[in-house]
């Protein structure tokens, strides 16, 4: 997207982003033969993140229980695979406590000052006014995809 589109001129926004029940789900699961990757990460999911980083360029923070089983580094290799064009710049601690709590020891040591949104299909307490919650059973939708740039932009215009 030029320079002219985007509505952020400081940090970029900061997605924190859960894979199960966002880039896979019952759904995609039932879509692909077993030993297929796409059961993991659908395609059609990431295409969706794509146009979420592309619409405001945002950078990913991996939240997901995923950066202990896969790593970061081999997430990142999934995702490439499945098409991500997007930038996922950091992983949040693990605290072994809640999703939120996490989320929240990372904006305190980390966090730059730019818009967040958070996507999940879990809830995250206090933090819930960032959040874009998806379904297990449907992952990321075109709905979600809205909601994302239209609650990032907004947190910019009221920065």
């Amino acid at each position: 997207m030029p320079e002219a589109e985007q509505p952020f001129r400081e940090a970029p926004p900061v997605v924190f982003l859960d894979i199960d029940g966002v880039l896979n789900s019952v759904a995609s699961r039932k879509r692909y033969p077993a030993g297929d990757e796409r059961k993991f990460i659908d395609p059609d999911a990431v295409k969706r993140l794509n146009a979420i980083a592309e619409a405001t360029g945002c950078v990913f923070v991996l939240s997901s229980m995923w950066r202990v089983g896969a790593g970061l580094v081999r997430t990142r290799e999934m995702l490439a695979a499945a098409g991500f064009t997007g930038k996922i710049v950091d992983e949040t601690p693990l605290l072994f406590r809640s999703r939120r709590d996490e989320i929240a020891d990372w904006l305190e040591c980390e966090h730059a000052g730019g818009p967040i949104a958070i996507l999940d299909d879990e809830e995250v307490g206090d933090l819930a006014s960032r959040l874009v919650r998806t379904d297990f059973e449907t992952g990321l939708l075109d709905e979600h995809v809205r909601r994302v740039v239209e609650l990032l932009r907004a947190e910019a215009a009221h920065g």
